[in-house]
């Protein structure tokens, strides 16, 4: 097998002002044959003024001297022999064209280029040409133009001949001017090229109406500003410039309630307002109208419309006003913890926070009877009432309502607690114990036993009975007023002790009572006299007895007590005449005092 070249004939451009040893080809063959059969190397067998040199291992073709350009061209026979007995060869004919050196640059007639066009150009239409010179010549002195910056859109092409021309519609409102980079470059093997900057203006035409930027605008304006007030601000926006971008702010309809700057947008009161007035004359705080941008543009004034609603929002003018200034309650005194007792309301004709209302006890509360729930106002039993305590409570209520600056009004509620017959009569002791002297008059006053009842009307109204031990009748006792009067004559010798059972009873429903035991001691009068038993005492003593000598004792008798049933003994008489007795005062015992003589006795 030969080696064998891809091709037998090959062509290459090179240019003169390549150096000795610039590679300008390399040569390649194969031989399939092995080992020494099949190891190619590389030899000129046609090499012009010796011009050239060829690696005989890899092929690799360099000068070895300047190429002319009159010339034109060379033609060299490369040739590639294998290593094997016979040695076989081929041939590769290669033709080297000699070109111009590419030393100067296209030039542009100016350093950069700046055009004004409508942006209302229509597509494909041409509006420049930028151009470019090369002193070179042939194809290095021939120029071709590109845009290879600032088109990224690619609104904008060029012609071969440097002719700009719109490829794509042209909006000045969303791009206004454009940076084109034009490239200049020749055609030589190695180009060579120039840039430009061509600065492209748009101009505007009035294509864009005016845009408000809401269809629908809403302003919350608040009661009671005075006149001349901002209420907001519309605004339309025109992408136009000039005339064509200048905007002007007009009611659709003349409004009474409002004024419109034409210039700014700016909605302004003019007078003051009443929320509550505009909400009983019109049944509602909103104004609505129309407003109306246009510009002032050429051939056509373009317009935008948007409605516009104007809502009169409350202040805190109006303070929360009870239905009543006085209010009037009952609770009974036994009501239960939690027992609902009156539901106060208070009305606010302001809105929002404003109108809502809490309440709260404010005075007469102090020992917290009472509650009332902040946003119902029902006023509620917490604590345990006692009409015999507290009769009735003034309480002093307060609505207020949730405005930012809280106005409030008072009112007064009275609780009136009904007694219930919660309390027993109660005598101030248990027993009672009276003195009585046993000569008082039948119908004397003996003694008051009064009970209290700290309930009030009829459960406080008391009747007194005796109940028990009234020793037939002996007493009687007033039943309205207590009073213990004697019924019957009292004998303290008989007897000296009564026991009686007062009972003291409302008239409430049901009744309640109370009984105290009343112990009445009947104090002694001296009404009797003493008294010695029936008969005369008789003795018989004898004479000469010793002086001091017990005779006999006397024993009287007195049914009186204490110092009234107390004794004291004397001899009223002797006979005969003589002290020849003596008795004991206290003991009754009966002595001699003197000599006893029977004969002088007699």
């Amino acid at each position: 097998n030969s080696p064998h070249f891809p091709h037998v004939v090959e062509s290459i451009n090179a240019v003169e002002n390549w150096g000795l040893g610039h590679t300008i080809f390399q040569a390649r063959a194969k031989d399939p044959d092995e080992d020494i059969n099949g190891m190619v190397s590389f030899s000129l067998r046609q090499n012009p003024k010796g011009l050239f040199h060829i690696d005989e291992k890899t092929g690799i073709i360099t000068l070895n001297g300047p190429l002319d350009i009159n010339a034109g061209s060379y033609q060299l026979e490369a040739v590639a022999s294998d290593m094997g007995v016979p040695r076989r060869s081929s041939s590769l004919i290669l033709t080297i064209y000699v070109h111009d050196v590419n030393d100067n640059s296209p030039v542009f007639d100016q350093l950069s280029y700046e055009i004004t066009i409508s942006e209302g150009e229509p597509v494909n239409s041409r509006f420049f040409r930028v151009q470019a010179s090369d002193k070179d010549s042939g194809v290095n002195g021939e120029i071709s133009y590109d845009i290879i910056e600032g088109n990224g859109e690619k609104k904008f092409g060029i012609f071969p001949d440097g002719q700009l021309y719109i490829k794509a519609e042209l909006d000045r409102e969303t791009q206004s001017h454009y940076v084109l980079m034009v490239v200049a470059a020749d055609r030589a093997v190695e180009p060579l090229s120039a840039t430009v900057n061509v600065t492209i203006i748009l101009e505007d035409i009035n294509d864009n109406r005016p845009l408000f930027n809401s269809t629908n605008y809403v302003f919350h304006f608040e009661e009671e500003q005075k006149a001349g007030s901002t209420v907001g601000y519309i605004n339309a926006v025109d992408k136009d410039l000039g005339f064509n971008g200048e905007v002007k702010y007009t009611f659709e309809t003349a409004q009474l309630d409002f004024e419109l700057n034409e210039v700014t947008g700016e909605l302004i009161s003019r007078h003051q307002f009443d929320r509550e007035a505009l909400m009983r004359q019109r049944g509602a705080a909103v104004f609505s109208f129309t407003v109306t941008a246009s510009d002032q543009g050429l051939p056509k004034i373009l317009k935008d419309h948007a409605a516009v609603q104007v809502y009169i929002t409350d202040t805190n003018d109006n303070v929360p006003r009870f239905t009543k200034d006085l209010y009037l309650a009952t609770i009974s005194e036994s009501a239960v913890n939690l027992t609902q007792v009156l539901r106060v309301s208070a009305s606010d004709v302001d809105q929002g926070n404003n109108a809502l209302v809490h309440y709260y006890i404010i005075e007469g509360n102090e020992e917290n009877q009472f509650m009332i729930q902040s946003t119902m106002g029902q006023v509620t039993l917490i604590g345990k009432l006692d009409h015999e305590a507290t009769v009735s409570y003034s309480l002093t209520l307060l609505a207020v309502d949730l405005g930012s600056d809280p106005l409030s009004s008072t009112c007064t509620l009275i609780i009136s607690v009904l007694d219930e017959n919660d309390n027993t009569p109660s005598f101030p002791k248990s027993v009672m114990h009276i003195d009585a002297l046993e000569n008082m008059r039948v119908g004397e006053l003996v003694e008051s036993a009064t009970a209290t009842d700290s309930d009030s009307g009829d459960n406080a109204e008391i009747h007194y009975s005796i109940t028990g031990s009234n020793n037939h009748g002996t007493f009687s006792i007033s039943h309205n007023t207590g009073s213990i009067f004697l019924a019957k004559k009292m004998d303290f010798e008989t007897q000296p002790i009564y026991r009686l059972n007062i009972t003291a009873k409302d008239k409430g429903r049901p009744t309640r009572s109370s009984t105290m035991s009343v112990v009445i001691h009947v104090r002694d009068f001296n009404d009797n006299a003493p008294s010695f038993p029936p008969g005369d005492i008789f003795k018989s003593i004898v004479e000469n007895i010793p002086i001091d000598t017990s005779v006999l004792t006397v024993i009287a008798q007195d049914p009186d007590a204490d110092i009234n049933g107390e004794l004291r003994y004397c001899i009223a008489q002797q006979v005969p005449r003589g002290n020849h007795f003596v008795i004991g005062a206290a003991d009754g015992i009966l002595r001699t005092n003197g000599e006893i003589d029977r004969e002088f006795s007699n």
